[in-house]
């Protein structure tokens, strides 16, 4: 099994339901899944929505790419499109951070709204 962090967040009307659906998503498609409480952190630009970010700590017996095509098409079936993105809205966004211990997307590793709910995963499975 391989064991992955994603980020998952979003900045759309119905964030709060998007994130629910998707973390319902995730539960029913991944093994073992740990989900961070959900946090609201500003738009990295600045001008965008505020969004609703969170972390998901998993196992899969998927591999990377495998992984990630699966991401992101969830991320269409729940309307992401390359249209609203330039509009400055993200209904889902969902990222593999980290794959196996390896850090695999060190720019979003780096930020608060992935950081705040990595921290919290690790204090609650050192307890």
């Amino acid at each position: 099994m391989n064991r992955f962090v994603l980020s998952i967040g979003s900045n759309s009307g119905d964030r709060e339901y998007q994130m629910s659906q998707i973390v319902t998503l995730l539960n029913d498609l991944f093994n073992n899944i740990s989900v961070s409480d959900i946090y609201e952190t500003p738009a990295i630009n600045g001008k965008d929505a505020p969004y609703l970010n969170g972390v998901i700590i998993g196992h899969t017996s998927m591999n990377l790419d495998e992984a990630v095509k699966t991401l992101k098409e969830l991320e269409r079936n729940q309307g992401r499109t390359p249209e609203l993105k330039i509009q400055g809205i993200v209904p889902i966004d969902i990222d593999v951070v980290i794959w196996n211990d390896e850090i695999v997307r060190m720019h979003d590793y780096e930020q608060d709204y992935f950081s705040q709910g990595y921290r919290q995963l690790n204090r609650n499975s050192n307890n």
